[in-house]
């Protein structure tokens, strides 16, 4: 079972949750552990962010904006 890292919107905590594929493709949202709040985001690293770019760009065709839309900046699930 794949672990995550998630980052809370409103604290900035980062926290790891283990789940199973299904749960996380089904759009796991773990709350915050330290201030309760569901608004919290998948934390990509830096190889993760590439391989996602790289495949949009394969989608996208040439001149594609990136994993984040035009502009890229940084992804977060």
């Amino acid at each position: 079972m794949p672990f995550y890292e998630y980052c809370c919107d409103e604290c900035g905590e980062k926290f790891v949750v283990r789940a199973t594929f299904k749960e996380k493709d089904a759009g796991l949202r773990p709350r915050c552990p330290l201030c309760d709040c569901p608004d919290t985001k998948v934390v990509l690293r830096n190889w993760q962010q590439t391989v996602l770019r790289q495949r949009d760009r394969t989608l996208q065709g040439p001149g594609g904006g990136g994993c984040c839309g035009p502009g890229g900046g940084e992804c977060c699930g």
